[in-house]
Order: C-alpha cells, then structure tokens, then sequence
C-alpha cells in the first residue's frame, strides 16, 4: 500500500509530492500536501485547526476506510467511506466536502451521482453482519446470536439466499471459517 495515503499518512519529517496525505497526530486531523518537498526542512506548518493555509489542505478527522469512515461535514477524496447511522456505508465518487457541495447520502440502500452505497453493516468484529439480512464479501465478520459466535464469510452474497448456514460443530465450512463464541472481559 502507498504511503501518503489516508490508510498510510505521511508525517512531519517525510518527504512529500503534491497531494500526500500527511496526519497531524497533536490534533487528530488530515491534511493534504500542495508542494513537493519536505515539510520539516521547510517550516511548511500544518494549520492547528480544520482550515487550509498556503501549504495544506485540512481533508478530513478520520481516514475514510470501513475501520475509521469520515462523517458528512468532512472533505474527502474519491473512495473515501463515510457513514451515518440513517444510511450506511457509502463510498465517495468525487473529491471535495460533502456538506459544502450539498452531496447528500441518498436512503433506502441506493446510490447516486456523488455516493456509492456499500451497506448498513460494516461487516468487522464490532459491527457484524447478519446472516438473514445482510449482502457480505469474502472477509466480513458475522454473528449468530443462536450459536454465540462469529464467523467470516468465504463467499460474496447474502447468505440466506443461498442456504449458506454457519456451521454448528465449531468448525470451519465451505462458507464459514468459524472464530468462536462472543467473550466479555471481566476485570
């Protein structure tokens, strides 16, 4: 994975092309860069709050991925994920701020000319699918209240469409690789 990248950010002392992605890790905050060169050896400082100057772009609190998605008032690039309760995960199409372009989340599950919708679930440890209602990809996280455990899917579908039934032995399937039961820390 390239670094300079929201899932890879550059930091102060690394060598920079316009448009890296460097994190500011004082403030928690993202920043694109506009000049190629080091930021350190030049005393370009990144702003200390959600503004642009004439070396950064402020683009963002959280990196837009499934793990960390942005939230609507947030700029992002074409790719990043977004997410709000009311209407899932969405993917941007285009690059710029959402709130102040006026791109809103389409509902009910659909797409449109600014979003991709991708789901309701994110589909990882604390935020499982589940088997009779959500689509998932190979790699997603499910859990089965019945059986107290989770499960990551091997296939890509709704499972319930296809019968894909977690297995019950505490063993891996054809379409589940078994990951145990749910366990709460006590201490």
């Amino acid at each position: 994975m390239k670094l300079g990248t929201y899932e890879r950010p550059k930091y102060w002392g690394v060598d920079g092309v316009i448009g890296d992605i460097y994190y500011y890790p004082d403030y928690t905050l993202f920043f694109r860069l506009k000049y190629n060169g080091s930021p350190s050896d030049k005393n370009w400082y990144y702003p200390k709050k959600e503004v642009n100057n004439q070396f950064w772009d402020w683009v963002g609190y959280y990196p837009g991925t499934m793990s960390e998605p942005k939230t609507w008032r947030e700029p992002g690039i074409e790719g990043c994920i977004y997410y709000e309760p009311e209407y899932g995960y969405l993917r941007l199409k285009k690059d710029g701020n959402p709130s102040e372009h006026k791109w809103y989340f389409p509902s009910d599950g659909n797409s449109n000319e600014y979003w991709d919708f991708i789901d309701f679930r994110a589909g990882n440890p604390v935020d499982p699918k589940s088997w009779d209602v959500d689509e998932g990809q190979e790699g997603d996280y499910f859990y089965s209240a019945r059986l107290n455990s989770f499960f990551i899917f091997k296939k890509n579908g709704k499972p319930s469409s296809f019968n894909w039934y977690f297995p019950e032995n505490g063993q891996d399937n054809t379409y589940w690789h078994y990951m145990g039961p749910l366990k709460k820390n006590v201490g």
